[in-house]
């Protein structure tokens, strides 16, 4: 009587055994039928990308309310934005950026509204306001050629233009300053 229920229950789990795998097989056969065109198209609301140096450092975060990414192109629009760079070993040299609206071509972030620049313990540079301004993500430099105003500890100062360099935590100031 023990031996008989021992072989119903190793075969019921043979039974379960068999219906698994042919369940799993089936799947794998319908999914390599499946036409790329009948799959839904990737659609993006909202955004976060990072980049990260060789080491396994954030160098820089984008963070968007909502992306719309143009047809047939590389060209992404984003909405109220919030970019940042945070260095752990050097958090005076951290750098926030927010703007309203932005666009990414090529390796651009393009900031055709006012942005915002903010950095922390640096009292050379607290705080700027910019507009019509371009981040380039490789080399990490924030450019613009209109007007900036330039916020530091006890004084304001003017230029006709402006380039920032992320990284390093310096900048250079343009025309009549």
């Amino acid at each position: 009587m023990l031996i008989q229920k021992r072989v119903i229950f190793v075969l019921c789990l043979l039974a379960v055994a068999i219906g698994i795998y042919s369940l799993s097989s089936r799947d794998d056969d319908n999914a390599s039928q499946v036409n790329k065109s009948d799959l839904p198209q990737m659609e993006i609301s909202k955004a976060i990308l990072t980049s990260f140096d060789p080491l396994g450092n954030n160098e820089y975060t984008v963070i968007s309310n909502q992306v719309d990414k143009l047809q047939e192109s590389d060209i992404f629009n984003f909405t109220n934005v919030l970019v940042y760079s945070i260095r752990k070993d050097q958090i005076n040299q951290s750098v926030f950026m927010v703007t309203n609206t932005a666009t990414m071509e090529n390796k651009n972030l393009l900031f055709k509204d006012n942005v915002e620049v903010f950095s922390l313990g640096n009292p050379n540079f607290q705080r700027a306001e910019l507009s019509d301004s371009i981040l380039n993500l490789d080399s990490y430099i924030l450019s613009s050629n209109n007007p900036i105003t330039i916020y530091g500890q006890s004084f304001i100062t003017k230029a006709d233009g402006f380039k920032f360099n992320i990284k390093e935590g310096k900048y250079n100031l343009d025309g009549n300053v």
